[in-house]
């Protein structure tokens, strides 16, 4: 169980080197003169602090885990079970999440608490908006997780298809950048990919 929380920890650091990070190499370039598009100082603080809200509500990674027991035999121990295998996964993935949400919201808190000068806050009707997708979302990032972790069973050694999965889906997402700072050709193929 400590090395969960120890994991949960650090996860919750990255979640705030992007916060912390990210969003003031942008705020710099617009404080220095320069031009990003409809973005300003107030946008480019929110997207990055919603981002990393919405990041730590939607992202599972079942792929991981899943990946380790196809490899390791270990599957076949689920198989004779009496709950499927995809719910163990889903039930497993939840709780990591509620571990890292636990670490993250007190930090989300004092963000908006202390530092709402920087940014703008979404309206009601916006977050309640993003509350009904949420679940949704967050069903079919598992669901894509857990089709690539299927790729053990006929990749002995997955990690590239991990990484690749990875790397896309952080780029197409918008999770580093925003698309529309990107050129116009990201955008266009983020419409036909499910980030």
């Amino acid at each position: 169980m400590a090395a969960f929380r120890v994991q949960s920890f650090i996860w919750m650091i990255f979640d705030l080197c992007m916060i912390g990070g990210f969003p003031f190499i942008f705020v710099s370039i617009i404080d220095g003169g320069g031009a990003l598009g409809q973005w300003n100082r107030a946008s480019i603080v929110t997207y990055y602090v919603m981002t990393a809200l919405c990041s730590n509500l939607i992202w599972m990674h079942p792929e991981v885990n899943m990946s380790n027991q196809i490899r390791e035999g270990k599957i076949t121990n689920f198989l004779v079970k009496p709950h499927s295998y995809l719910s163990y996964q889903f039930l497993r993935e939840s709780a990591w999440k509620v571990m890292r949400t636990i670490f993250f919201l007190p930090v989300f808190a004092c963000i908006v608490i202390f530092a709402r000068e920087l940014f703008a806050v979404p309206s009601a009707s916006a977050a309640l908006h993003a509350a009904l997708l949420l679940p949704g979302a967050t069903a079919i990032i598992f669901m894509i997780g857990f089709l690539v972790a299927s790729s053990a069973f006929w990749i002995e050694e997955n990690t590239t298809i991990l990484s690749t999965f990875w790397m896309l889906s952080s780029m197409f997402s918008g999770f580093y950048i925003p698309l529309d700072l990107l050129p116009r050709v990201f955008e266009r193929i983020s419409e036909f990919l499910p980030w």
